[in-house]
């Protein structure tokens, strides 16, 4: 499918590569090195809106279905408890004496993916990408216990934080490797405090 982006015409490619049980992989190729893939899909992509809308995207979608405080690309969904705020809600628990502090979690497309299996254990869930700033874990670590998470998205970006913790003091950190497994949380020792778990991540960083 041809595509103008900018000044640049490019011809877009999709092959199938490999079926699996519940999906494709496809593995898409364009001739210009100059543009990146963020730049296709919004070209060519659409707003993914929650299924559970039972509609299409509409054009004011790209500002109601966002956060006020968004701004990294790279997530296909919002975090919707975010959508309450307005910048002058913002504002007011700032001046009432609240941190607000920030971190980013890009939600992945398995957010939308419906529970199959007959057994939770043996529901795959796509991986996600999470960042948060040496300065946030600092305030977190000396706020625990006085803690208000936006969301079930701010919410599992903590709990990952935390046992990515756990498992530096457990296993090292010799690969230099910050990914959980989506079980191996189960599998690791958990009597080990918050605070023990954000310190060991605030060494590494």
């Amino acid at each position: 499918m041809p595509l103008v982006i900018g000044d640049i015409k490019i011809v877009l490619e999709a092959t199938r590569t490999k079926i699996l049980e519940e999906g494709l992989i496809v593995k898409f190729s364009w001739e210009s090195c100059s543009i990146c893939f963020g730049q296709i899909l919004e070209a060519a992509g659409a707003i993914p809106i929650p299924p559970y809308l039972n509609r299409h995207e509409e054009a004011i979608d790209e500002t109601r279905y966002q956060t006020v405080y968004s701004k990294w690309e790279g997530s296909v969904a919002a975090p919707t408890a975010g959508l309450h705020f307005t910048k002058e809600v913002i504002n007011r628990l700032k001046d009432g004496g609240s941190k607000i502090m920030e971190l980013t979690l890009h939600v992945g497309a398995g957010t939308f993916k419906p529970v199959k299996a007959a057994s939770i254990s043996e529901h795959t869930m796509h991986t996600e990408h999470f960042f948060v700033p040496v300065e946030t874990l600092k305030v977190l670590k000396a706020n625990i216990g006085n803690i208000v998470a936006v969301g079930t998205t701010s919410v599992r970006t903590l709990e990952s934080l935390y046992w990515l913790g756990i498992r530096l003091l457990n296993k090292g950190n010799k690969n230099g490797e910050f990914h959980l497994n989506q079980w191996e949380a189960y599998d690791m020792q958990n009597n080990i405090s918050a605070e023990g778990s954000y310190r060991a991540n605030h060494c590494v960083l």
